[in-house]
């Protein structure tokens, strides 16, 4: 013959929950998220579109073949260095593709930048920067600077998500929600 032990839950003033409460608890969390999920995905998009991108910009996406790649540090130009810092108001610093860079907030022995180089994109009027800031949250973004006579001048930036390394892929991004430019976010 089996036993078999019933735990039953006292509650001296009828104040205890009952002993499914932590399974409808969890329940409700996974109906809750799932009604945000829906309202997200019906409002369009879970992350911001494009809104600031600069005619010249689009314009010279649309050229994208006349840019050169390149993935050393070294081929950002000295004025977009300049203007990097100015925009930052931190002294340029960037890791080589691959090298030892501070990806997170947690500081150790060593000084390292913290942003860190993935590939560098310069035609004659722009040059576009895609790198990782690292930090509290870890996060890819793309600079764009206009290139001329006078120096270099920021004229767009924003977040990027996924696989968005290359000015044609930078069309493509804004089509599938995969940039965002909002200004809050540090770059």
């Amino acid at each position: 013959m089996r036993h078999f032990i019933v735990h039953v839950r006292r509650a001296s003033n009828g104040s205890a929950p009952p002993l499914n409460y932590g399974v409808r608890r969890h329940v409700m969390r996974i109906v809750i998220t799932a009604a945000f999920l829906a309202a997200s995905l019906n409002s369009g998009s879970l992350f911001a579109a494009v809104s600031h991108l600069p005619p010249e910009v689009r314009a010279s996406l649309a050229r994208a073949s006349e840019f050169w790649l390149f993935v050393g540090v070294s081929a950002i130009p000295d004025e977009v260095r300049v203007a990097f810092a100015a925009e930052t108001g931190e002294p340029f610093a960037m890791a080589e593709p691959g090298a030892e860079w501070q990806a997170t907030d947690a500081l150790g022995d060593k000084v390292l930048p913290r942003r860190r180089l993935d590939v560098v994109a310069l035609s004659k009027t722009h040059c576009y920067l895609f790198y990782e800031l690292g930090g509290r949250a870890r996060s890819r973004h793309v600079t764009v600077f206009r290139l001329d006579e006078g120096g270099a001048e920021l004229v767009w930036r924003a977040v990027r998500y996924g696989y968005v390394r290359r000015p044609a892929d930078i069309l493509r991004g804004i089509e599938s929600d995969m940039l965002d430019d909002d200004p809050k976010y540090e770059f």
